[in-house]
């Protein structure tokens, strides 16, 4: 199976008081930039693009029926009638996807009941479906979900929202760092790129 729907997708930026955070569009808040996080926002982009209603995608949803009440979902998706299709476990990049994650993950299902799970770091997916309420793992995406278009070509407006270029940047400056931009982090075969964090940088770039 590919990497992950979170290839070449990266959230999107809000500054408050010159502190990055980033912004969810789900609750329309910004968030701490925390690596989870940033996981967990680009698979909600690719959600979003591949046309799942924002209005039936929620995070940080309390479990019901669990003996710790401040066990939390990443991320459900709801069909339709609001009933949960899909139950995503997101960790951050540098967190191996282990078995007791997956059984974590399937523990929270108990109580949600999704048919489908999804384990994810950003870099590789792991998907299951629940059949005879026992995960089966899947070597393709569930139907309802399609492979996701690669970007090759973004302007400067999508960088300077995701914090790759600063919104002041020269003309000259543009022409040159949008080619960069889009060969370097957009590239296909560049599935393990990694979150950077520079201190003190220019705010050109």
């Amino acid at each position: 199976m590919r990497g992950s729907l979170a290839q070449n997708r990266y959230p999107l930026i809000s500054w408050q008081q010159q502190e990055k955070r980033l912004w969810n569009p789900i609750h329309r808040k910004a968030l701490k930039n925390r690596p989870e996080e940033r996981v967990r926002l680009r698979i909600i982009d690719y959600l979003v693009d591949a046309g799942w209603s924002k209005h039936r995608i929620t995070t940080e949803e309390a479990i019901s029926g669990m003996h710790d009440q401040t066990m939390r979902t990443d991320i459900i998706c709801y069909n339709k009638q609001f009933k949960p299709v899909i139950l995503v476990e997101c960790k951050a990049e540098n967190v191996p996807l282990k078995e007791a994650a997956a059984q974590q993950t399937a523990r929270y299902n108990r109580a949600i009941n999704a048919p489908y799970i999804l384990l994810t770091n950003g870099v590789k997916d792991f998907w299951f479906e629940i059949t005879d309420s026992e995960p089966k793992a899947l070597d393709h995406l569930p139907e309802m979900l399609s492979e996701p278009e690669q970007r090759s070509d973004c302007k400067f407006k999508w960088w300077e929202k995701r914090g790759f270029a600063g919104k002041k940047s020269a003309t000259a400056l543009r022409r040159w760092i949008i080619p960069l931009l889009n060969e370097v982090w957009l590239s296909a075969d560049r599935y393990r790129v990694k979150h950077l964090e520079f201190k003190n940088t220019p705010t050109d770039l």
